[in-house]
Parts: structure tokens; C-alpha cells; sequence
């Protein structure tokens, strides 16, 4: 290996085989992936050896077509970043995915020389998608208000949180005091707001009294439980 911070390096020798790097993901989009916006730096070192190794890379183990190809050969002895945008994906929302990065030794003879990973970057090219969309394919065509997979969430609310509607999603648990939604950037949401109550059964928007517990920013919504003996339930309510 190397010692640059960040950075995956390997040499191969003739017993080492193949190396395959593999980075398994969510897609928390609340949509279906059919492109990726896929970088990273390929890397070299030890260029006086002859064999040149390569990464050849995969999503889901399947190879890039060559005009989206993000394989990176050491033989050119530079370091070189590979930035492209895959296309033609079927990634369900909520499915997990692999991007995969194998390496032989190279070449027919000598030693190899040293084969790097590093600022590795994968984000989605999707555009928000509207809740009638998503519903149709996670929820079954129904209104915000009902839970189609009965795992307690609300549509709206799995919709927002960029989980799947049709298989189960825990409801977000206290950790360190506060309940924390997340909140998918391809969700087209028009309106939202947490809901306090003492009973469960009335329900209180929590800027009436708690707006100091609130915090919203563009990736989660969280809501600080009030200290003291008055229990208080808290949950999400949402209008796409």
C-alpha cells in the first residue's frame, strides 16, 4: 500500500491473483436509478516496472459500454481522474448496487507497477420525481395518508424520506434526545410539518409551542424532545 491519506494502493506479484475493490450503496433517491455520475482518481506509482496493471470497473457487474467505460490503465505512468455518466441503469429505489473495481497484473512479463484508488465520488443524475410517480411504483397508486407496506410510515412520509413505500422502513428511533427524519433531494414535496401530542390522538403542530426544538435544513428534519416528566410523541405529516 501507500501512505497518502485516502488513497488505495496494491502491487500485485505473481501469487497475489486478481483485486477486486467493490463499494456497495442504497439507493435512498426514492426513485429509480437509471444513471450514475461516477469519478475517481486512478493512481500509479513504481513506474520503472514494465507490467501495467488496470482497473477494470463495473456497476452490478456489468461493464460500461465503451463511450461511459471508467476502466483507468497505469501503463501511460500518470495519475489520471475518470469522471463519467453512466446510463441505461435499472436501480429500484431503495435497491442496494455495487460498483466494482478489478485489477490483474498486466502485461507478460517483469515486475508491476503499483495501482492506486482514491476520491472516489458516485451521485445520481435524477431529477426529483413527483409523488404520483413514485406512489405508482412504491405504494400502489394511494394517497400520502395510508401506509401500503404497513410498516407504520405514512406514503407521504416514506416518499419524503426517500425510502421504498412497498417493503418495510423503520420509523426513526431517538438517538441522543432527538428524532431525525432524513430527507431525499428527489422528493417534490409541497408541504410538511412535525406534529407533537401527549395522548395520540391530538395532534399539535410543534411551531405552536416547540418551534425552538425544530431544525430543518435540506437533507433531514429533527426535533429535539423537550426535557422534564410530560412524555410527548412526535411524528411526521406530509403533503406532497
Amino acid at each position: 500500500g501507500v501512505s497518502s491519506p485516502g488513497v488505495l494502493g496494491y502491487r500485485h506479484t505473481g501469487s497475489t491473483g486478481n483485486l477486486t475493490v467493490t463499494l456497495r450503496l442504497i439507493n435512498g433517491t426514492g426513485a429509480s436509478l437509471t444513471s450514475l455520475n461516477v469519478s475517481y482518481l486512478g493512481r500509479v506509482n513504481d513506474t520503472e516496472e514494465t507490467r501495467p496493471p488496470e482497473w477494470a470497473v463495473a456497476i452490478n457487474g456489468v461493464t460500461p459500454s465503451p463511450a461511459e467505460s471508467l476502466n483507468y490503465s497505469t501503463a501511460g505512468n500518470v495519475d489520471v481522474t475518470i469522471a463519467k455518466t453512466v446510463t441505461g441503469l435499472s436501480i429500484p429505489a431503495g435497491g442496494e448496487f455495487t460498483i466494482t473495481w478489478t485489477s490483474a497484473r498486466g502485461g507478460t512479463g517483469g515486475s508491476s507497477k503499483q495501482i492506486g484508488l482514491a476520491n472516489v465520488l458516485v451521485s445520481s443524475t435524477n431529477p426529483p420525481q413527483g409523488y404520483s410517480s413514485w406512489n405508482q411504483a412504491n405504494a400502489g397508486g394511494q394517497t400520502a395518508d395510508l401506509d401500503f407496506d404497513g410498516d407504520g410510515l405514512d406514503n407521504g412520509v416514506e416518499y419524503f424520506m426517500g425510502t421504498a413505500g412497498n417493503g418495510f422502513s423503520a420509523s426513526p428511533a431517538v438517538v441522543s434526545g432527538a428524532v431525525t427524519y432524513p430527507r431525499s433531494a428527489s422528493a417534490a414535496v409541497n408541504s410538511f410539518k412535525v406534529e407533537v401530542s401527549s395522548n395520540l390522538t391530538t395532534w399539535e403542530n410543534a411551531t405552536v409551542n416547540y418551534s425552538a426544538n425544530l431544525s430543518v435544513t435540506s437533507n433531514q428534519v429533527s426535533f429535539t424532545l423537550p426535557t422534564g416528566p410530560t412524555k410527548l410523541f412526535v411524528r411526521l405529516s406530509v403533503e406532497p
